[in-house]
This record gives structure tokens, C-alpha cells and sequence, in this order.
């Protein structure tokens, strides 16, 4: 429930702040573009360009937020994992979802030998292996364990295909074991982080628009590590306040519909019943029922 809505609150800010402080340095931001691109981009279709003058000297010159390409396919994906949840009959078929995986996995290795594909193949191809490595994990989740031993034969596999330099199509699966395992191994405090106040969907949307100002005003003239952590610590305010602000209230609107069902549950009292020779209740004593638990 979080991804729309900080999606929109981020494509805000990078229209209105960050492209609108671009701009007033190098020129090219309006309101009527900043809009445009807002409305635009709020079903992530593909935006018209914002303020390009401002970034005509930057190393990434083609968009104010790069990050944002790909949370279409994020959610394409979701939607598609969601719909297998609800067909228990299509969930149980294990061998679809390998099947998949390897279909994905075989489409990017054709890509790569080939040198095919461009924009939407492209990036489905790049990006839908990894998702479905996911979701063979969490399918065999209940076979699947995960061990040192694992890891290190999955980083062996990492390994080759890196040096076969097919990481891109052979890395999603045991990239996908190494985190799982590296988060499951991890120490207790670390495990911690992020297990209440969840900021890196934030961190993803801010990071960019925030790297693009920082470029715009020299920054990175200090050096890469300077830039980093200048990155970072301008950004995890703003990540931080996506979450508190927008994604954790979005979130807790699922609950809703249950709080709304116990609002119109409300204590109604039945009238005093009548003396009859059947009647077993002491005299003077109300009975009390709710709307959707009526009185046996």
C-alpha cells in the first residue's frame, strides 16, 4: 500500500524542490512543466523531460529521479505474485514458477548474446529473473534452508557467472540465497534495523533527486567519499520522513475496514422482557446485545 503513495509525494518534490532549485541556478524550470511532468508520470508510463537545461552538465543529464524506472515493473510483478496467491490451484504448481524463472533467465542470456532488445524487453528481461528468483524462495520456502554451506556454494555460482560475464542473467538466484542467508546470519542488533521504521523505500526514492542538487553545486569536486556521505545524510531525512508521513499511514489504512465494522458494532438495549409463566430472567434485568451479536 506504501509504493503509490510515496511515489507521488517523491514525484512532487522532485518536480517542485529539487528541479525548481536546479532550475533557479541554471535556468529551464516552470510551473507548467513541473505539473506536466507530475501528471505525466503518476502512473509510471514514462515522463515528458523536467527542466533538462538544469542538467545539461551532469553526468546522468536524461532525468531528475533515474530511480523511478523500474517500480513499474515492481508492481506488475506484485500484482502478478498476488493473483498466484489467490488460485491456491496456481500456487501449488510448482513447476510453473521454475519454468518461469528459467524462461526469464534463458529470454536475458538471448538478449545478451544477441545484443536485442531495447526499452521495455530490456528492462523486463534485466529485472524479472530477480523477482522470480524471489518468489522461488519463497515458494520452497518450507524445503529451503539456509546454511553457510549454501552460501558459499551460491557465491561459487555468483562467481562463474561473473566470469563467464553473464552476472546479469545467472546472478538473481544465488544473489537472492546470499542476502537471505547474510539477514538470517546476521547479529541481533542488526537484525533490528529497520525491523519497526522501515526507511528504504524512501532511501530509493530521495536518493537520486537529492545526488542530482549535490552534483549541481559542486559536491562532487570533494571526492566520491565525501559525496556518499554527504548523500546520505541529506537523504535520510527525507527518507525517514516518507516513511512517518506517507508510507506508514498508508500502510495502517488496511486496517481500516476492520476498525470501520467495529465502529457500527454498537450496544443497543433490548427492551425489559414481560412477565409470562415461560419467562426465567429476574425481573428488573436488562438484557444487552450488540448489532452483530444478537441475543440468543
Amino acid at each position: 500500500l506504501r509504493i503509490f503513495p510515496g511515489y507521488w509525494v517523491c514525484l512532487a518534490f522532485t518536480a517542485f524542490v529539487a528541479a525548481f532549485v536546479g532550475g533557479r541556478v541554471r535556468g529551464g524550470w516552470s510551473l507548467g512543466n513541473a505539473t506536466s511532468y507530475v501528471l505525466s508520470y503518476a502512473d509510471m508510463s514514462g515522463p515528458i523531460p523536467l527542466a533538462p537545461q538544469a542538467l545539461a552538465s551532469s553526468p546522468f543529464p536524461a532525468s531528475w529521479n533515474g530511480s523511478l524506472w523500474s517500480l513499474r515493473y515492481e508492481v506488475g510483478c506484485y500484482l502478478a505474485v498476488g493473483l498466484a496467491l489467490c488460485v491456491p490451484w496456481l500456487w501449488r504448481q510448482a513447476w510453473a514458477i521454475v519454468a518461469a524463472f528459467g524462461l526469464a533467465t534463458a529470454s536475458k542470456l538471448a538478449i545478451d548474446q544477441t545484443g536485442g532488445g531495447h526499452g521495455l524487453v530490456s528492462e523486463l528481461a534485466l529485472l524479472l529473473p530477480y523477482f522470480l528468483a524471489g518468489v522461488i524462495i519463497l515458494r520452497f520456502a518450507d524445503r529451503l534452508t539456509l546454511t553457510g554451506r549454501g552460501a558459499l556454494v551460491a557465491a561459487a555460482a555468483l562467481g562463474c557467472g561473473l566470469l563467464l560475464q553473464r552476472g546479469e542473467a545467472l546472478a538473481p538466484l544465488p544473489l537472492a540465497y546470499i542476502v537471505l542467508w547474510a539477514g538470517a546470519a546476521a547479529p541481533a542488533a542488526v537484525k533490528r534495523i529497520g525491523s519497526r521504521n522501515d526507511i528504504s523505500y524512501g532511501t530509493y526514492l530521495y536518493a537520486f533527486p537529492v545526488q542530482q542538487l549535490l552534483v549541481l553545486s559542486g559536491v562532487a569536486k570533494l571526492g566520491v567519499g565525501a559525496f556518499i556521505g554527504l548523500s546520505a545524510v541529506m537523504t535520510m531525512p527525507l527518507a525517514a520522513a516518507s516513511w512517518f508521513a506517507v508510507e506508514r499511514p498508508a500502510m495502517m489504512a488496511r486496517h481500516l475496514p476492520a476498525r470501520w465494522r467495529r465502529g457500527a458494532s454498537v450496544t443497543m438495549p433490548m427492551p425489559l422482557p414481560t412477565t409470562s409463566p415461560e419467562s426465567t430472567s429476574p425481573r428488573g434485568v436488562s438484557h444487552v446485545a450488540t448489532a452483530d451479536a444478537p441475543p440468543q
